[in-house]
């Protein structure tokens, strides 16, 4: 099967949004309760009287936030990243056993399941298939 001809599921669908949802809420999370944020206030209390209305330049704020912020901005988004693969596989592993419920095919394979597992038990018995 093609992945043109393929819809989206509902479930994979919604894991997107809780995905992207749980970013926002990170990022917002993070702007509010980071060290960062302390070192972007005292560059701003300490240059007050630079700039207009005694405000430190944009320029002088991001200079010595940058050495803090990469770590920070990295792994957040590695735990995100790992978190989004980790339940995404999930989801299309729960979304092809629903899809196969639907159709039918589930009691096939189990089927075919059970008569193999029987088939080899008998393997190696006196009497059995050889």
């Amino acid at each position: 099967m093609s992945k043109e001809g393929k819809k989206t599921g509902a479930l994979a669908t919604t894991h997107l949004l809780l995905c992207v949802g749980l970013a926002c809420f990170g990022a917002q999370y993070y702007v509010k309760h980071t060290p960062v944020r302390q070192v972007w206030q005292a560059v701003t209390v300490a240059n007050s009287g630079a700039g207009p209305k005694g405000l430190a330049s944009f320029g002088a704020r991001m200079e010595a936030v940058t050495p803090v912020i990469w770590p920070d901005l990295l792994l957040g988004a590695a735990s995100l990243l790992v978190f989004s693969l980790g339940t995404g596989i999930y989801v299309k592993r729960l979304e092809t056993y629903l899809s196969m419920r639907t159709s039918g095919q589930v009691a096939e394979v189990r089927a075919i399941g059970i008569q193999t597992q029987a088939l080899e038990s008998n393997i190696g018995r006196k009497g059995g298939m050889k």
